[in-house]
C-alpha cells in the first residue's frame, strides 16, 4: 500500500509533468513581486526632490571656538559647528512626491465640448438629465492629487470649473451637480460646493423639499446624509434621472472615483430630501411666442465663462 502523500508518477509519467508545471508556476510567482517592486521605483516623481539619507560622510565638524585645549579649556559641542557637505536635503519619497499637479488638467474650451452632445429644450429639468448624462463615465485624475491628512484628494475638472486652484482637490458631488445646471443654462438656482450650505440656500431659495413630503421627479437635486449621522446633515448630492413606482435612478459624482447612475429604492433611509428646479421663465415666454406663431428663442449651450454671473 502506498503512503498516502506519496505521488505516483505513474508509467505515463503524468504525475513528473504536474510537478514541471507546479514549479514553473511558483517561480513565476516568486518572481512578481521584485517585477512589481522594480516597477514602483522606476514610477517618476514631481517633487524636485532626489531621495537621499544622510551618513556621517554628509558632513563635516569645524572647530569655532578659537581656543586650544588647555588646562582652563576642554572642547565641548558648542565649540563646534557641523555644516552639511554632501549638498542633498535630507527627503524621503512620499506619495505626494508622485503627483503629477499639470496632469489631466482641463480648461473652458474641454469643459464645453464635453457637454456638446447635449440637446437643450428650454425645459430645466429635461436639460439638467441631458447634461448630467454626458458626464457619464468622466473620472477623477489618476495622477493628479494631493494629500490631506492621509487621504488622497483628485482633481477633477468639476472643482477646476468651480473655483479654480483652490477648488481642483475639492469634495466634488456638489461640483458636478453645480457644473451641470450651469451648462443646462439654468438661472435663478443657488449653486454650491457644500452640501449643507446648498439645503440651506435652496430653502431660502422656496426650492428645497423634505424627502418625506414629496415625490420625487426628473431633474430634481437628491440629497443624502450619511448612515450614521444622527443628525442627518446633508453630506452628498446627486440628481435624480428616473422615478418608477418603488424606484430612484440617479447620476452622481464622487460616490466612487467615476460619475455613474445609481438606484435607490424609494424609501431610501439616507435620502433627506429634494432641490426642485423651478420653471424656466424664458421657456414660458418661448411657449406663448410658439403659440402666437412668433419665431422660438434660440437655445444653445452657454458659454463657460458664465457662470461668473452667478
Amino acid at each position: 500500500m502506498k503512503h498516502p502523500t506519496a505521488w505516483n508518477f505513474g508509467k505515463n509519467g503524468a504525475g513528473l509533468r504536474f510537478l514541471s508545471v507546479l514549479l514553473v508556476c511558483l517561480l513565476i510567482t516568486a518572481a512578481l513581486p521584485a517585477r512589481s517592486t522594480a516597477e514602483d521605483a522606476e514610477q517618476p516623481t514631481f517633487c524636485g526632490f532626489e531621495e537621499h539619507t544622510h551618513t556621517e560622510e554628509c558632513f563635516e565638524r569645524t572647530l569655532i571656538c578659537g581656543e586650544t585645549e588647555s588646562e582652563t579649556h576642554t572642547h565641548t559641542e558648542e565649540c563646534y559647528e557641523t555644516a552639511t557637505i554632501c549638498g542633498y536635503e535630507a527627503h524621503t519619497h512620499t506619495l505626494e512626491c508622485y503627483a503629477d499637479k499639470t496632469a489631466d488638467v482641463e480648461n473652458a474650451t474641454i469643459w464645453r465640448s464635453s457637454v456638446s452632445s447635449a440637446h437643450l429644450t428650454g425645459d430645466w429639468r429635461h436639460d439638467l438629465v441631458e447634461i448630467a448624462e454626458t458626464q457619464l463615465g468622466y473620472q477623477s485624475s489618476e495622477r493628479n492629487y494631493t494629500v490631506e491628512e492621509g487621504r488622497i484628494k483628485r482633481y477633477t475638472r468639476y472643482g477646476d470649473w468651480y473655483g479654480g486652484e483652490e477648488c481642483r482637490y475639492c469634495d466634488w458631488c456638489a461640483g458636478f451637480v453645480s457644473f451641470c445646471l450651469f451648462y443646462a443654462d439654468i438661472r435663478n438656482v443657488p449653486l454650491s460646493l457644500a452640501c449643507g450650505a446648498w439645503v440651506q440656500s435652496l430653502g431660502d431659495a422656496g426650492l428645497y423639499r423634505d424627502a418625506a413630503d414629496y415625490t420625487p421627479k426628473a431633474g430634481d437635486l437628491i440629497f443624502f446624509c450619511r448612515e450614521d449621522d444622527p443628525e442627518r446633515a446633508a453630506s452628498h448630492v446627486g440628481i435624480v434621472v428616473g422615478v418608477t413606482e418603488d424606484g430612484i435612478r440617479t447620476i452622481e459624482g464622487n460616490r466612487t472615483r467615476t460619475v455613474a447612475e445609481f438606484r435607490y429604492q424609494r424609501d431610501e433611509s439616507t435620502v433627506i430630501g429634494y432641490g426642485a428646479l423651478p420653471e424656466n421663465p424664458n421657456r414660458l415666454i418661448q411657449n406663448r411666442a410658439l403659440k402666437q406663431q412668433l419665431p422660438p428663442l434660440r437655445r444653445s449651450v452657454p458659454s463657460p465663462d458664465r457662470y461668473l454671473a452667478y
